[in-house]
């Protein structure tokens, strides 16, 4: 049981990863650095009515 926990456990932290650069240092400036925070990416623009 403990085993598949661990395996369940890792594919969740995988997909709960947010997608950022391995090396933010060699990384390019981001073009909207107005967001509150780096570690969410920014939420998607409203549809429009």
């Amino acid at each position: 049981m403990k085993f598949q926990l661990t395996i369940l456990t890792l594919a969740v932290l995988a997909f709960a990863k947010p997608q950022a650069p391995p090396d933010p240092a060699t990384a390019p400036p981001d073009p909207a650095p107005t967001a509150p925070s780096t570690s969410e990416p920014p939420a998607p623009p409203a549809p429009p009515p």
